[in-house]
Formats: C-alpha cells, sequence, structure tokens
C-alpha cells in the first residue's frame, strides 16, 4: 500500500513538472536590437545647439504591429545638460507613418536638444555609463522590452557616421 502511494506521488510530480511545459517559448513580440541601436552626437542643422539623435532598431518578432509605445528615460548625468521640453521623450507606433507588419526590423530616433556645452568624451561617459534607456511598452504601460543605449557615435541626426566607430 505504501509503495502504491509513493508511485502515485512520484506520478503527480512528473505530471507537474513535464505535463505543465507545453515546449514552447514565447518571445517577445518586438525586440530592441542592441548591437544597431546607437546615440550620435551631432550638430543640428540650422541650430546653434548640439544635439543627440537617438536611433533604435527593433526587431518584429511576430508579425504584430498592434500599436506600442518607445519610451525614452533620461537618467543621472545626462538629466542635466537634456532639453527635455524641447525633447520628444515618448513615440506612439500610430504616428510612424513607415511601419509595415511585413518588415523584420525598422530603426526609429528622436533627437534630444542639449541645453549647455559638454565635451564629447563627456557625452561619451554618459552613453556609456547607460545615462539612457529606451523601452517598448504596450499602451497600458506593460514593457515589452527594453535597453540601454551605449553605443555612441559622432555623426548626423539621419544616422550616418562621420567619424569611424570605436
Amino acid at each position: 500500500m505504501k509503495i502504491n502511494v509513493l508511485i502515485l506521488i512520484l506520478l503527480f510530480i512528473t505530471i507537474l513538472l513535464f505535463g505543465c511545459s507545453n515546449g514552447t517559448v514565447e518571445t517577445e513580440r518586438l525586440t530592441i536590437l542592441g548591437n544597431e541601436s546607437k546615440v550620435i552626437y551631432s550638430q543640428l542643422v540650422h541650430e546653434d545647439f548640439d544635439g543627440l539623435s537617438t536611433q533604435v532598431c527593433i526587431e518584429n518578432n511576430q508579425n504584430d504591429m498592434a500599436p506600442f509605445l518607445i519610451t525614452f528615460e533620461i537618467k543621472d548625468k545626462l538629466t542635466s545638460i537634456v532639453d527635455e521640453s524641447s525633447s520628444v521623450l515618448e513615440i506612439d507606433s500610430r504616428n510612424i507613418t513607415n511601419l509595415s507588419p511585413d518588415e523584420d526590423t525598422f530603426c526609429i530616433g528622436n533627437t534630444l536638444m542639449l541645453k549647455k556645452e559638454v565635451s564629447q568624451d563627456d557625452l561619451r561617459k554618459m552613453v556609456n555609463d547607460r545615462d539612457l534607456n529606451v523601452s517598448v511598452k504596450e499602451l497600458n504601460g506593460e514593457i515589452i522590452s527594453s535597453y540601454a543605449l551605449q553605443k555612441f557615435v559622432i555623426g548626423k541626426q539621419d544616422g550616418s557616421v562621420v567619424k569611424p566607430e570605436d
């Protein structure tokens, strides 16, 4: 009798361990591609200000273009030099005109206006210190994917690099 109960308990545990897993791993529907995403330091056209242009590349894993938000979080030392009132810190995918559910990847960005001069080395350090984070969120605020932008280049607002990357 004890052996039958023990066998039933072991069978129950085995069913719980292996029966509840269907063997599939749910992937994020949108993933930020860190190797292609970057922060570009550039002189703004027709402006006396310098700026940081972000380029965030996102992979569409499930061909689902349900609306989402791209949110930029500026923190630590970077907050003292970025003029947040003149910068777009949240982008709604419903306002992006060139999104297609057929594309696997797409890139988007924004420009962060700087309110004071900072050396390129100091800017590079701030970016390397993870002071600029980007998140892709559901409209209800649930985070789909998040990444700290750490790649810093000198270039133009369109994403082209002027100096070779380090």
